[in-house]
């Protein structure tokens, strides 16, 4: 398990902490300066690897899979962009690249940029420096539990009584 010292050491490089990854891994971003002090991080013996972040690792298997059979049709898709300096002009260039631009939402350190493009499009995005994932967008469902109960008739009025986990 990762110790408090060890991320305070990787901060003071001047990185800048993105994400956990399990088990015990962290995307971090860093510009020309920081990298240089990531690159020592090699001999730390609590390190286990550094490496790029590679665009390959930022698209879904589902979008991998839809840009290595080469369509050239749209997909509707959400991309992360990692919240900084440049992520308005990540979220401008998106937005020029769609073919049908839905929204923008933030939600912790990512702008969530819903859009349609084309597919031959995915690989200009994943290569993005603040892109961080890009995933097919699907129509929402209700698939929670409170629908199973009102779908099941467990109802107090209008409200699902649930099936009372508490008391278990």
């Amino acid at each position: 398990p990762i110790k408090d010292e060890w991320l305070d050491e990787l901060r003071s490089t001047g990185g800048r902490v993105v994400s956990y990854l399990p088990q015990n891994a962290y995307v971090i971003q860093v510009n020309a300066k920081a990298a240089a002090g990531i690159q020592a991080f090699r001999e730390k013996d609590f390190v286990q690897f550094v490496g790029d972040y590679e665009p390959a690792f930022r698209l879904s298997p589902s979008l991998q899979a839809f840009r290595n059979l080469n369509f050239k049709t749209d997909i509707d898709i959400t991309v992360q962009v990692i919240d900084g300096r440049d992520s308005e002009t990540t979220i401008r260039n998106l937005k020029e690249m769609s073919t049908e631009f839905v929204s923008v939402n933030q939600v912790l350190n990512y702008h969530n940029v819903a859009l349609r493009v084309n597919g031959s499009a995915l690989g200009d995005i994943a290569t993005m420096d603040n892109v961080f994932a890009v995933e097919e967008r699907t129509e929402r469902r209700k698939l929670d539990e409170a629908q199973g109960q009102i779908l099941a008739g467990n109802l107090t009025g209008n409200i699902p009584s649930g099936p009372g986990y508490l008391s278990w």
